[in-house]
């Protein structure tokens, strides 16, 4: 029997088209505010709550605010054509406009860096990450999660109670326009995706509508002048390195074979072999020096053995890649040698992004006589942050331990992670168990934040404007860890192997707070002890200022080792930039700090393409530098 359709929707024509409309303005006009609103909600909480610095984003920068605010009226319209309902949709959408917006300003507070795209990959990390946060911080979070949730549930209950009452109208006639904002919105999404592509609307919208200004070296500037979403969306990953002009691999074999030729008269004059010494990195988390902290001040230094070994060896300090955190990434850069200055900004963690390129990245590991040495990495924690077990395996390490897998685990009073004095003491037991030449990578864990309720008693006097039980806690924490270097070193000089050890603090805490750090240099924010110490060989040098990059050519050099092409080149930069990072260049021609690239010396930017060139070809290009010997 044929349908009749007019009797079916019971209903003519211009009343359809009608209702449809407004169904259509409906859904848009609740999302445009929902949008507005949302955005409004992901500035303050990125802002730290300063409703004067909001609006004044808002009167300022009108476009960008409502181009940002475009992103968040994308997504909601997804939801709803999704779920086919617009008061759930919009609450899902302030769901996570508050869950982008507080982890973006807590990550901003703490580390003076948005949230990327990258930082995603650490969801499994949730419980750590809370743990971390402030109490009031935590408390509100919750607070307003728990609201939102409450308010969804019963949202959908009454939603239920009341289409049993009331049937919906034109249902199929509304499926079609929810698939038409499908469609549309998905479109918009994988745009979104694809940021970095040649002629993205997006992209060019952000500079050409509203006028916004990239900063590479700076993403804290780029959340700051343009908006949280518009930032987030500029870390999308893309390339790792942007592709030279004049990449070919010709011009690759020019750089090969200049730096080997510089790598083989240098070898020239170091017979050494590296084959019976052992190596040990020591990254220690949150290690720093309090004392050159303007406007804070400690009564005793906390560190006064570390401070001894700094002078009496190798001794100095490292430019660090992050502020408050950023562990990986200074770990990455200390076993390669590659920087991030050089990365797109999309290449925010290196560890969690270039996961499964690891065996074809140069290391420290890939340096090593293979049949003489066994590669252990220590982290007493747990595996899965930053994919450490994927890496170290990548990487060519034999074996990882961890808090689950070592011997020694003791803690410090309330302190939650293993001492120092116990991973240092896993190392000597794992030197001691094996046959082989050891290569040992320890990262700590013991001064990992927060830090206040940690020790009964504080023994050191603090002042400033600062958290003050925060800052006693992290110092008392900095005096434990130099009272177990020492018992350590100790034992080191009576160890019947020969051993070189490398040491660094990975980065500053952030409890000092933006009052202090403001009122020191740039240069300060970023700086932590390093020394390297022998018990076997006489190694006494300056080391100044140095990236984590130069970490190799400073252990083949205590060690009289040969080098390759590779550290030639990266010995080669040294000279000219000891340090570098975005936005921070040591010149070492004229002893100063600048902050771009265009700042340096011709001969240091040539060297510092030459490096990028090299960087771009292992991370992103053919590798032709593998392929020639260079490393």
């Amino acid at each position: 029997m044929k349908k009749n359709y007019n009797n079916y929707f019971e209903i003519d024509t211009k009343t359809l088209t009608f209702n449809l409309l407004s169904y259509l303005l409906r859904i848009l006009l609740m999302s445009v505010g929902i949008a507005l609103l949302g955005n409004y909600i992901v500035q303050i909480f990125f802002e730290n709550y300063n409703i004067e610095t909001v609006n004044a984003f808002v009167e300022i920068r009108t476009r960008l605010f409502l181009f940002n605010a475009v992103i968040i009226f994308i997504i909601q319209i997804w939801f709803t054509s999704l779920l086919g309902n617009i008061l759930v949709s919009s609450l899902m959408t302030l769901l996570l406009s508050v869950l982008f917006g507080f982890t973006n300003g807590q990550k901003a507070l703490f580390r003076s860096e948005p949230l990327f795209p990258s930082d995603l990959l650490m969801v499994k990390d949730l419980p750590f990450m809370i743990n971390s946060l402030e109490e009031s911080s935590a408390k509100l979070l919750f607070s307003l999660l728990i609201s939102i949730l409450v308010l969804l549930i019963v949202v959908i209950v009454g939603i239920k109670k009341w289409r049993k009452s009331h049937p919906i109208k034109f249902k199929q006639s509304k499926r079609a326009v929810r698939l038409l904002l499908f469609v549309f919105s998905s479109i918009g999404l994988i745009q979104l995706l694809s940021f970095h592509n040649p002629g993205n609307p997006f992209k060019e919208g952000f500079v050409e509508v509203g006028y916004a200004e990239w900063q590479p070296h700076s993403q804290i500037y780029n959340a700051q002048r343009n908006g949280p979403i518009a930032a987030f969306l500029y870390t999308m990953s893309g390339d790792v390195v942007a592709k030279p002009e004049d990449y070919s691999q010709e011009y690759i074999k020019r750089i090969v074979d200049k730096y080997n030729g510089r790598a083989d008269e240098t070898n020239l004059t170091r017979p050494e072999s590296m084959e019976d010494i052992n190596i040990i990195y020591v990254m220690s988390e949150s290690f720093s020096d309090p004392m050159k902290i303007k406007e804070l001040e400690v009564e005793n230094d906390p560190i006064p053995f570390t401070r001894s070994m700094m002078e009496d060896y190798s001794g100095g300090s490292i430019l660090s890649q992050g502020y408050g955190g950023g562990t990986a990434n200074i770990e990455f850069e200390a076993l390669t040698g590659l920087s991030l200055e050089t990365m797109l900004p999309g290449m925010t963690t290196p560890y969690t992004q270039l996961a499964s390129k690891m065996n074809k990245i140069p290391t420290m590991l890939s340096f090593l006589p293979e049949d003489y040495y066994y590669k252990t990495a220590i982290h007493p924690h747990h595996t899965q942050m930053y994919r450490r077990t994927e890496v170290y395996e990548n990487m060519g390490f034999d074996e990882f331990l961890y808090n689950e897998t070592m011997a020694h685990t003791d803690k410090i009073e309330n302190n939650p992670f293993i001492s120092d004095g116990a991973a240092y003491q896993e190392v000597i037991e794992q030197m001691e168990k094996t046959d082989k030449t050891d290569f040992i990578h320890l990262v700590t864990m013991q001064n990992h934040g927060p830090y206040s309720g940690f020790y009964s008693e504080i023994k050191n006097s603090v002042s400033g404007d600062t958290d003050l039980a925060e800052v006693s806690g992290y110092i008392q924490g900095l005096t434990y860890s130099d009272q177990a270097m020492e018992e350590w070193i100790a034992k080191l000089e009576q160890f019947p192997e020969k051993i070189v050890v490398l040491f660094w603090g990975d980065h500053l805490p952030s409890s000092y707070g933006d009052t202090i750090i403001n009122k020191n240099s740039l240069v300060t924010k970023y700086e932590t002890p390093l020394f390297i110490y022998s018990n076997y060989t006489e190694v006494q040098k300056d080391l100044g200022i140095i990236s984590p990059v130069f970490f190799m050519n400073e252990i083949f050099e205590a060690t009289n080792s040969k080098i390759s092409g590779y550290h030639s080149l990266l010995g080669a930069l040294q000279e000219q930039l000891p340090a570098f990072e975005k936005g921070i260049y040591v010149d070492g021609q004229k002893n100063e700090v600048v902050q771009t690239r265009a700042e340096l010396p011709t001969e240091t930017q040539e060297i510092l393409y030459e490096y990028e060139a090299i960087m771009y070809d292992i991370t992103s290009g053919m590798n032709y530098s593998k392929q020639l010997g260079f490393y």
